[in-house]
């Protein structure tokens, strides 16, 4: 990982930036032509861990140690069907219990409380207060005049206030049949579903209440053949907070986290000294849990190695305790795997592109022990935390990384006046590492062509007693590139970057202090043709 960022930047400035200065100081004379030299300083630029490794994935410790850190929250509902709840229904037909009746325009016929039992499958709720949701209308008059209705929910309330809506439905007629349908928003409702009584559980309680309307004209004739049908169906619920039994239900899932750690990496490895993944898990359900975490596995897909984690946790079943309201409180369940207690480092040193896990849980094991007190904020029903820290103390064994690099395709242009150029790059490394630094040419498929560096050792510097690096080793890298060679760079524009990486002293581990470097400094030699015409 640490020298593919370093691999750009020395290519960006010996391959480009100092041609770019060359070439573009060379303007074509008339007349004569000869051939000169130009000799000195190109750039000078350092490379520090800084700039290699991403600030969203580094840490130091105290002691300036570079750690690797990756940090991700994962939330959920668990296996409880509340992130949305089933749609339900109820559907009543009201006629008229008493004979054929006359009604004057504004007289009542109905005025009937009821309760309904509402499907929301497993889930038995005394309480629900709505996120969002909507309510779906739909009335059918079968009276031969408008009927004004009102609606109420008298047991569903917000602000203070049960829900109602009013409506005139249109008298039956051939026509139209006395149609009324009408969506409305719920959203901040509060349900109270016990019932009339208080003693049950999804019974929801309605009063409708139907007059001949004001608007008829008129008296209206009734009998037992005419009706109203009336149907109710709460659609796409979303609860903020839901109470009840949730009934005993088991559950088994599979899941996986992307790692991009060792992207670049395609041959070799390296050896960890430690490194630590903690698990932290938040149970936000009012409910009785069982868990188990079936299997935990580092995968890499370029090689399909898989390895599993071997930890007293996997396998094994451990009982989670219900959070309590009112306040709010959450249980807590932490978990360490380390290079103590499990096989973590050989799963990193697996350089997974992922991790793939699968657990199971199982609501209510003890079944309906709180006497139908489970609740739930689905937003903060169940949260993990993993958390993996990995210092930089390692060694590496020819780990190989590479990258493709293209030319700015504004920034030079083949030049014929350019015969040669003879560049030395100057590294003075305070890594513990080699690193053998090559650049190839690639042709139009990608295909490694010429090599770029004649040399391409870095020296590793060498570490104290105490295994910090304090003084700086000194590399001379020449690249002679001739007018051909500088003529397919500039053409083809893509170039391979491969490194290898080896610790010194092998197997030794040494730690990578934040205020590691490489100061880089490139002089040339170039031989270029001035024409005067």
């Amino acid at each position: 990982m640490i020298l593919v960022s370093k691999s750009k930047r020395i290519y960006s400035f010996l391959l480009i930036y100092s041609l770019l200065i060359v070439l573009s100081s060379c303007r074509k004379k008339e007349g004569t032509d000869w051939d000169t030299h130009w000799l000195g300083p190109l750039f000078r630029t350092s490379l520090t861990i800084q700039q290699i490794v991403p600030d969203t994935l580094m840490a130091t410790d105290p002691n300036n140690v570079v750690h690797l850190y990756y940090d991700k929250v994962f939330k959920g509902t668990g296996f409880i069907s509340t992130q949305q709840l089933p749609d339900t229904a109820i559907l009543k037909y009201f006629t008229i219990p008493f004979g054929t009746v006359t009604l004057n325009p504004g007289d009542n016929f109905l005025d009937l409380t009821e309760e309904s039992v509402m499907n929301f499958g497993a889930l038995e709720l005394s309480r629900l207060i709505v996120k969002t949701g909507i309510i779906d209308v739909k009335i059918v008059n079968k009276i031969n005049k408008p009927v004004d209705v009102t609606y109420i929910l008298p047991k569903s309330q917000k602000n203070g206030q049960p829900y109602t809506f009013n409506a005139t439905i249109p008298a039956y007629t051939t026509a139209n049949g006395g149609l009324y349908e009408a969506s409305f928003a719920i959203e901040g409702y509060d349900f109270d579903l016990r019932g009339i009584s208080g003693a049950y559980v999804n019974r929801l309680v309605t009063h409708l209440i139907a007059n001949i309307s004001t608007s008829a004209v008129g008296q209206a004739q009734i009998n037992a053949a005419d009706s109203l049908l009336v149907s109710l169906k709460l659609k796409n619920i979303v609860p903020y907070y839901a109470k009840g039994y949730f009934g005993h239900s088991l559950d088994t899932s599979s899941t996986s986290t992307n790692l991009n750690f060792f992207d670049r990496i395609i041959a070799g490895g390296f050896s960890l000294q430690e490194a630590k993944l903690n698990l932290d898990i938040k149970n936000g359900i009012g409910a009785d849990l069982r868990a188990n975490l079936l299997n935990f596995q580092s995968v890499n897909s370029q090689n399909g190695t898989v390895v599993s984690l071997q930890h007293s946790s996997v396998g094994q079943t451990i009982n989670v305790h219900r959070a309590t309201d009112n306040p709010f409180s959450p249980s807590q369940y932490s978990f360490e795997f380390n290079s103590s207690n499990s096989n973590l480092v050989h799963l990193l040193e697996n350089m997974p592109n992922r991790f793939d896990y699968s657990y199971a849980t199982e609501l209510n094991p003890f079944g309906n022990i709180a006497n139908g007190n489970d609740f739930v904020y689905p937003d903060k029903a169940i949260e993990a935390r993993l958390t993996l820290d990995i210092p930089l103390h390692l060694s590496t064994n020819n780990l190989t990384l590479v990258d493709t690099i293209y030319l700015n395709k504004d920034s030079i242009k083949p030049h014929n006046s350019i015969q040669s150029a003879a560049l030395k790059l100057i590294a003075l490394n305070t890594f513990p590492f080699d690193a053998e630094v090559q650049f190839y040419l690639l042709d139009e498929n990608l295909q490694k062509q010429e090599q770029l560096l004649s040399e391409s050792r870095i020296k590793a510097a060498t570490p104290d007693s105490d295994g910090k690096v304090r003084t700086a080793q000194e590399s001379r890298l020449p690249a002679n590139i001739n007018h051909e060679l500088l003529n397919k760079l500039l053409e083809k524009r893509k170039v391979l970057a491969v490194v290898t990486l080896n610790t010194i002293n092998n197997p030794m581990k040494y730690k990578i202090y934040s205020d590691y470097k490489i100061d880089l400094k490139l002089t040339g030699n170039m031989l270029f043709n001035l024409q005067i015409k």
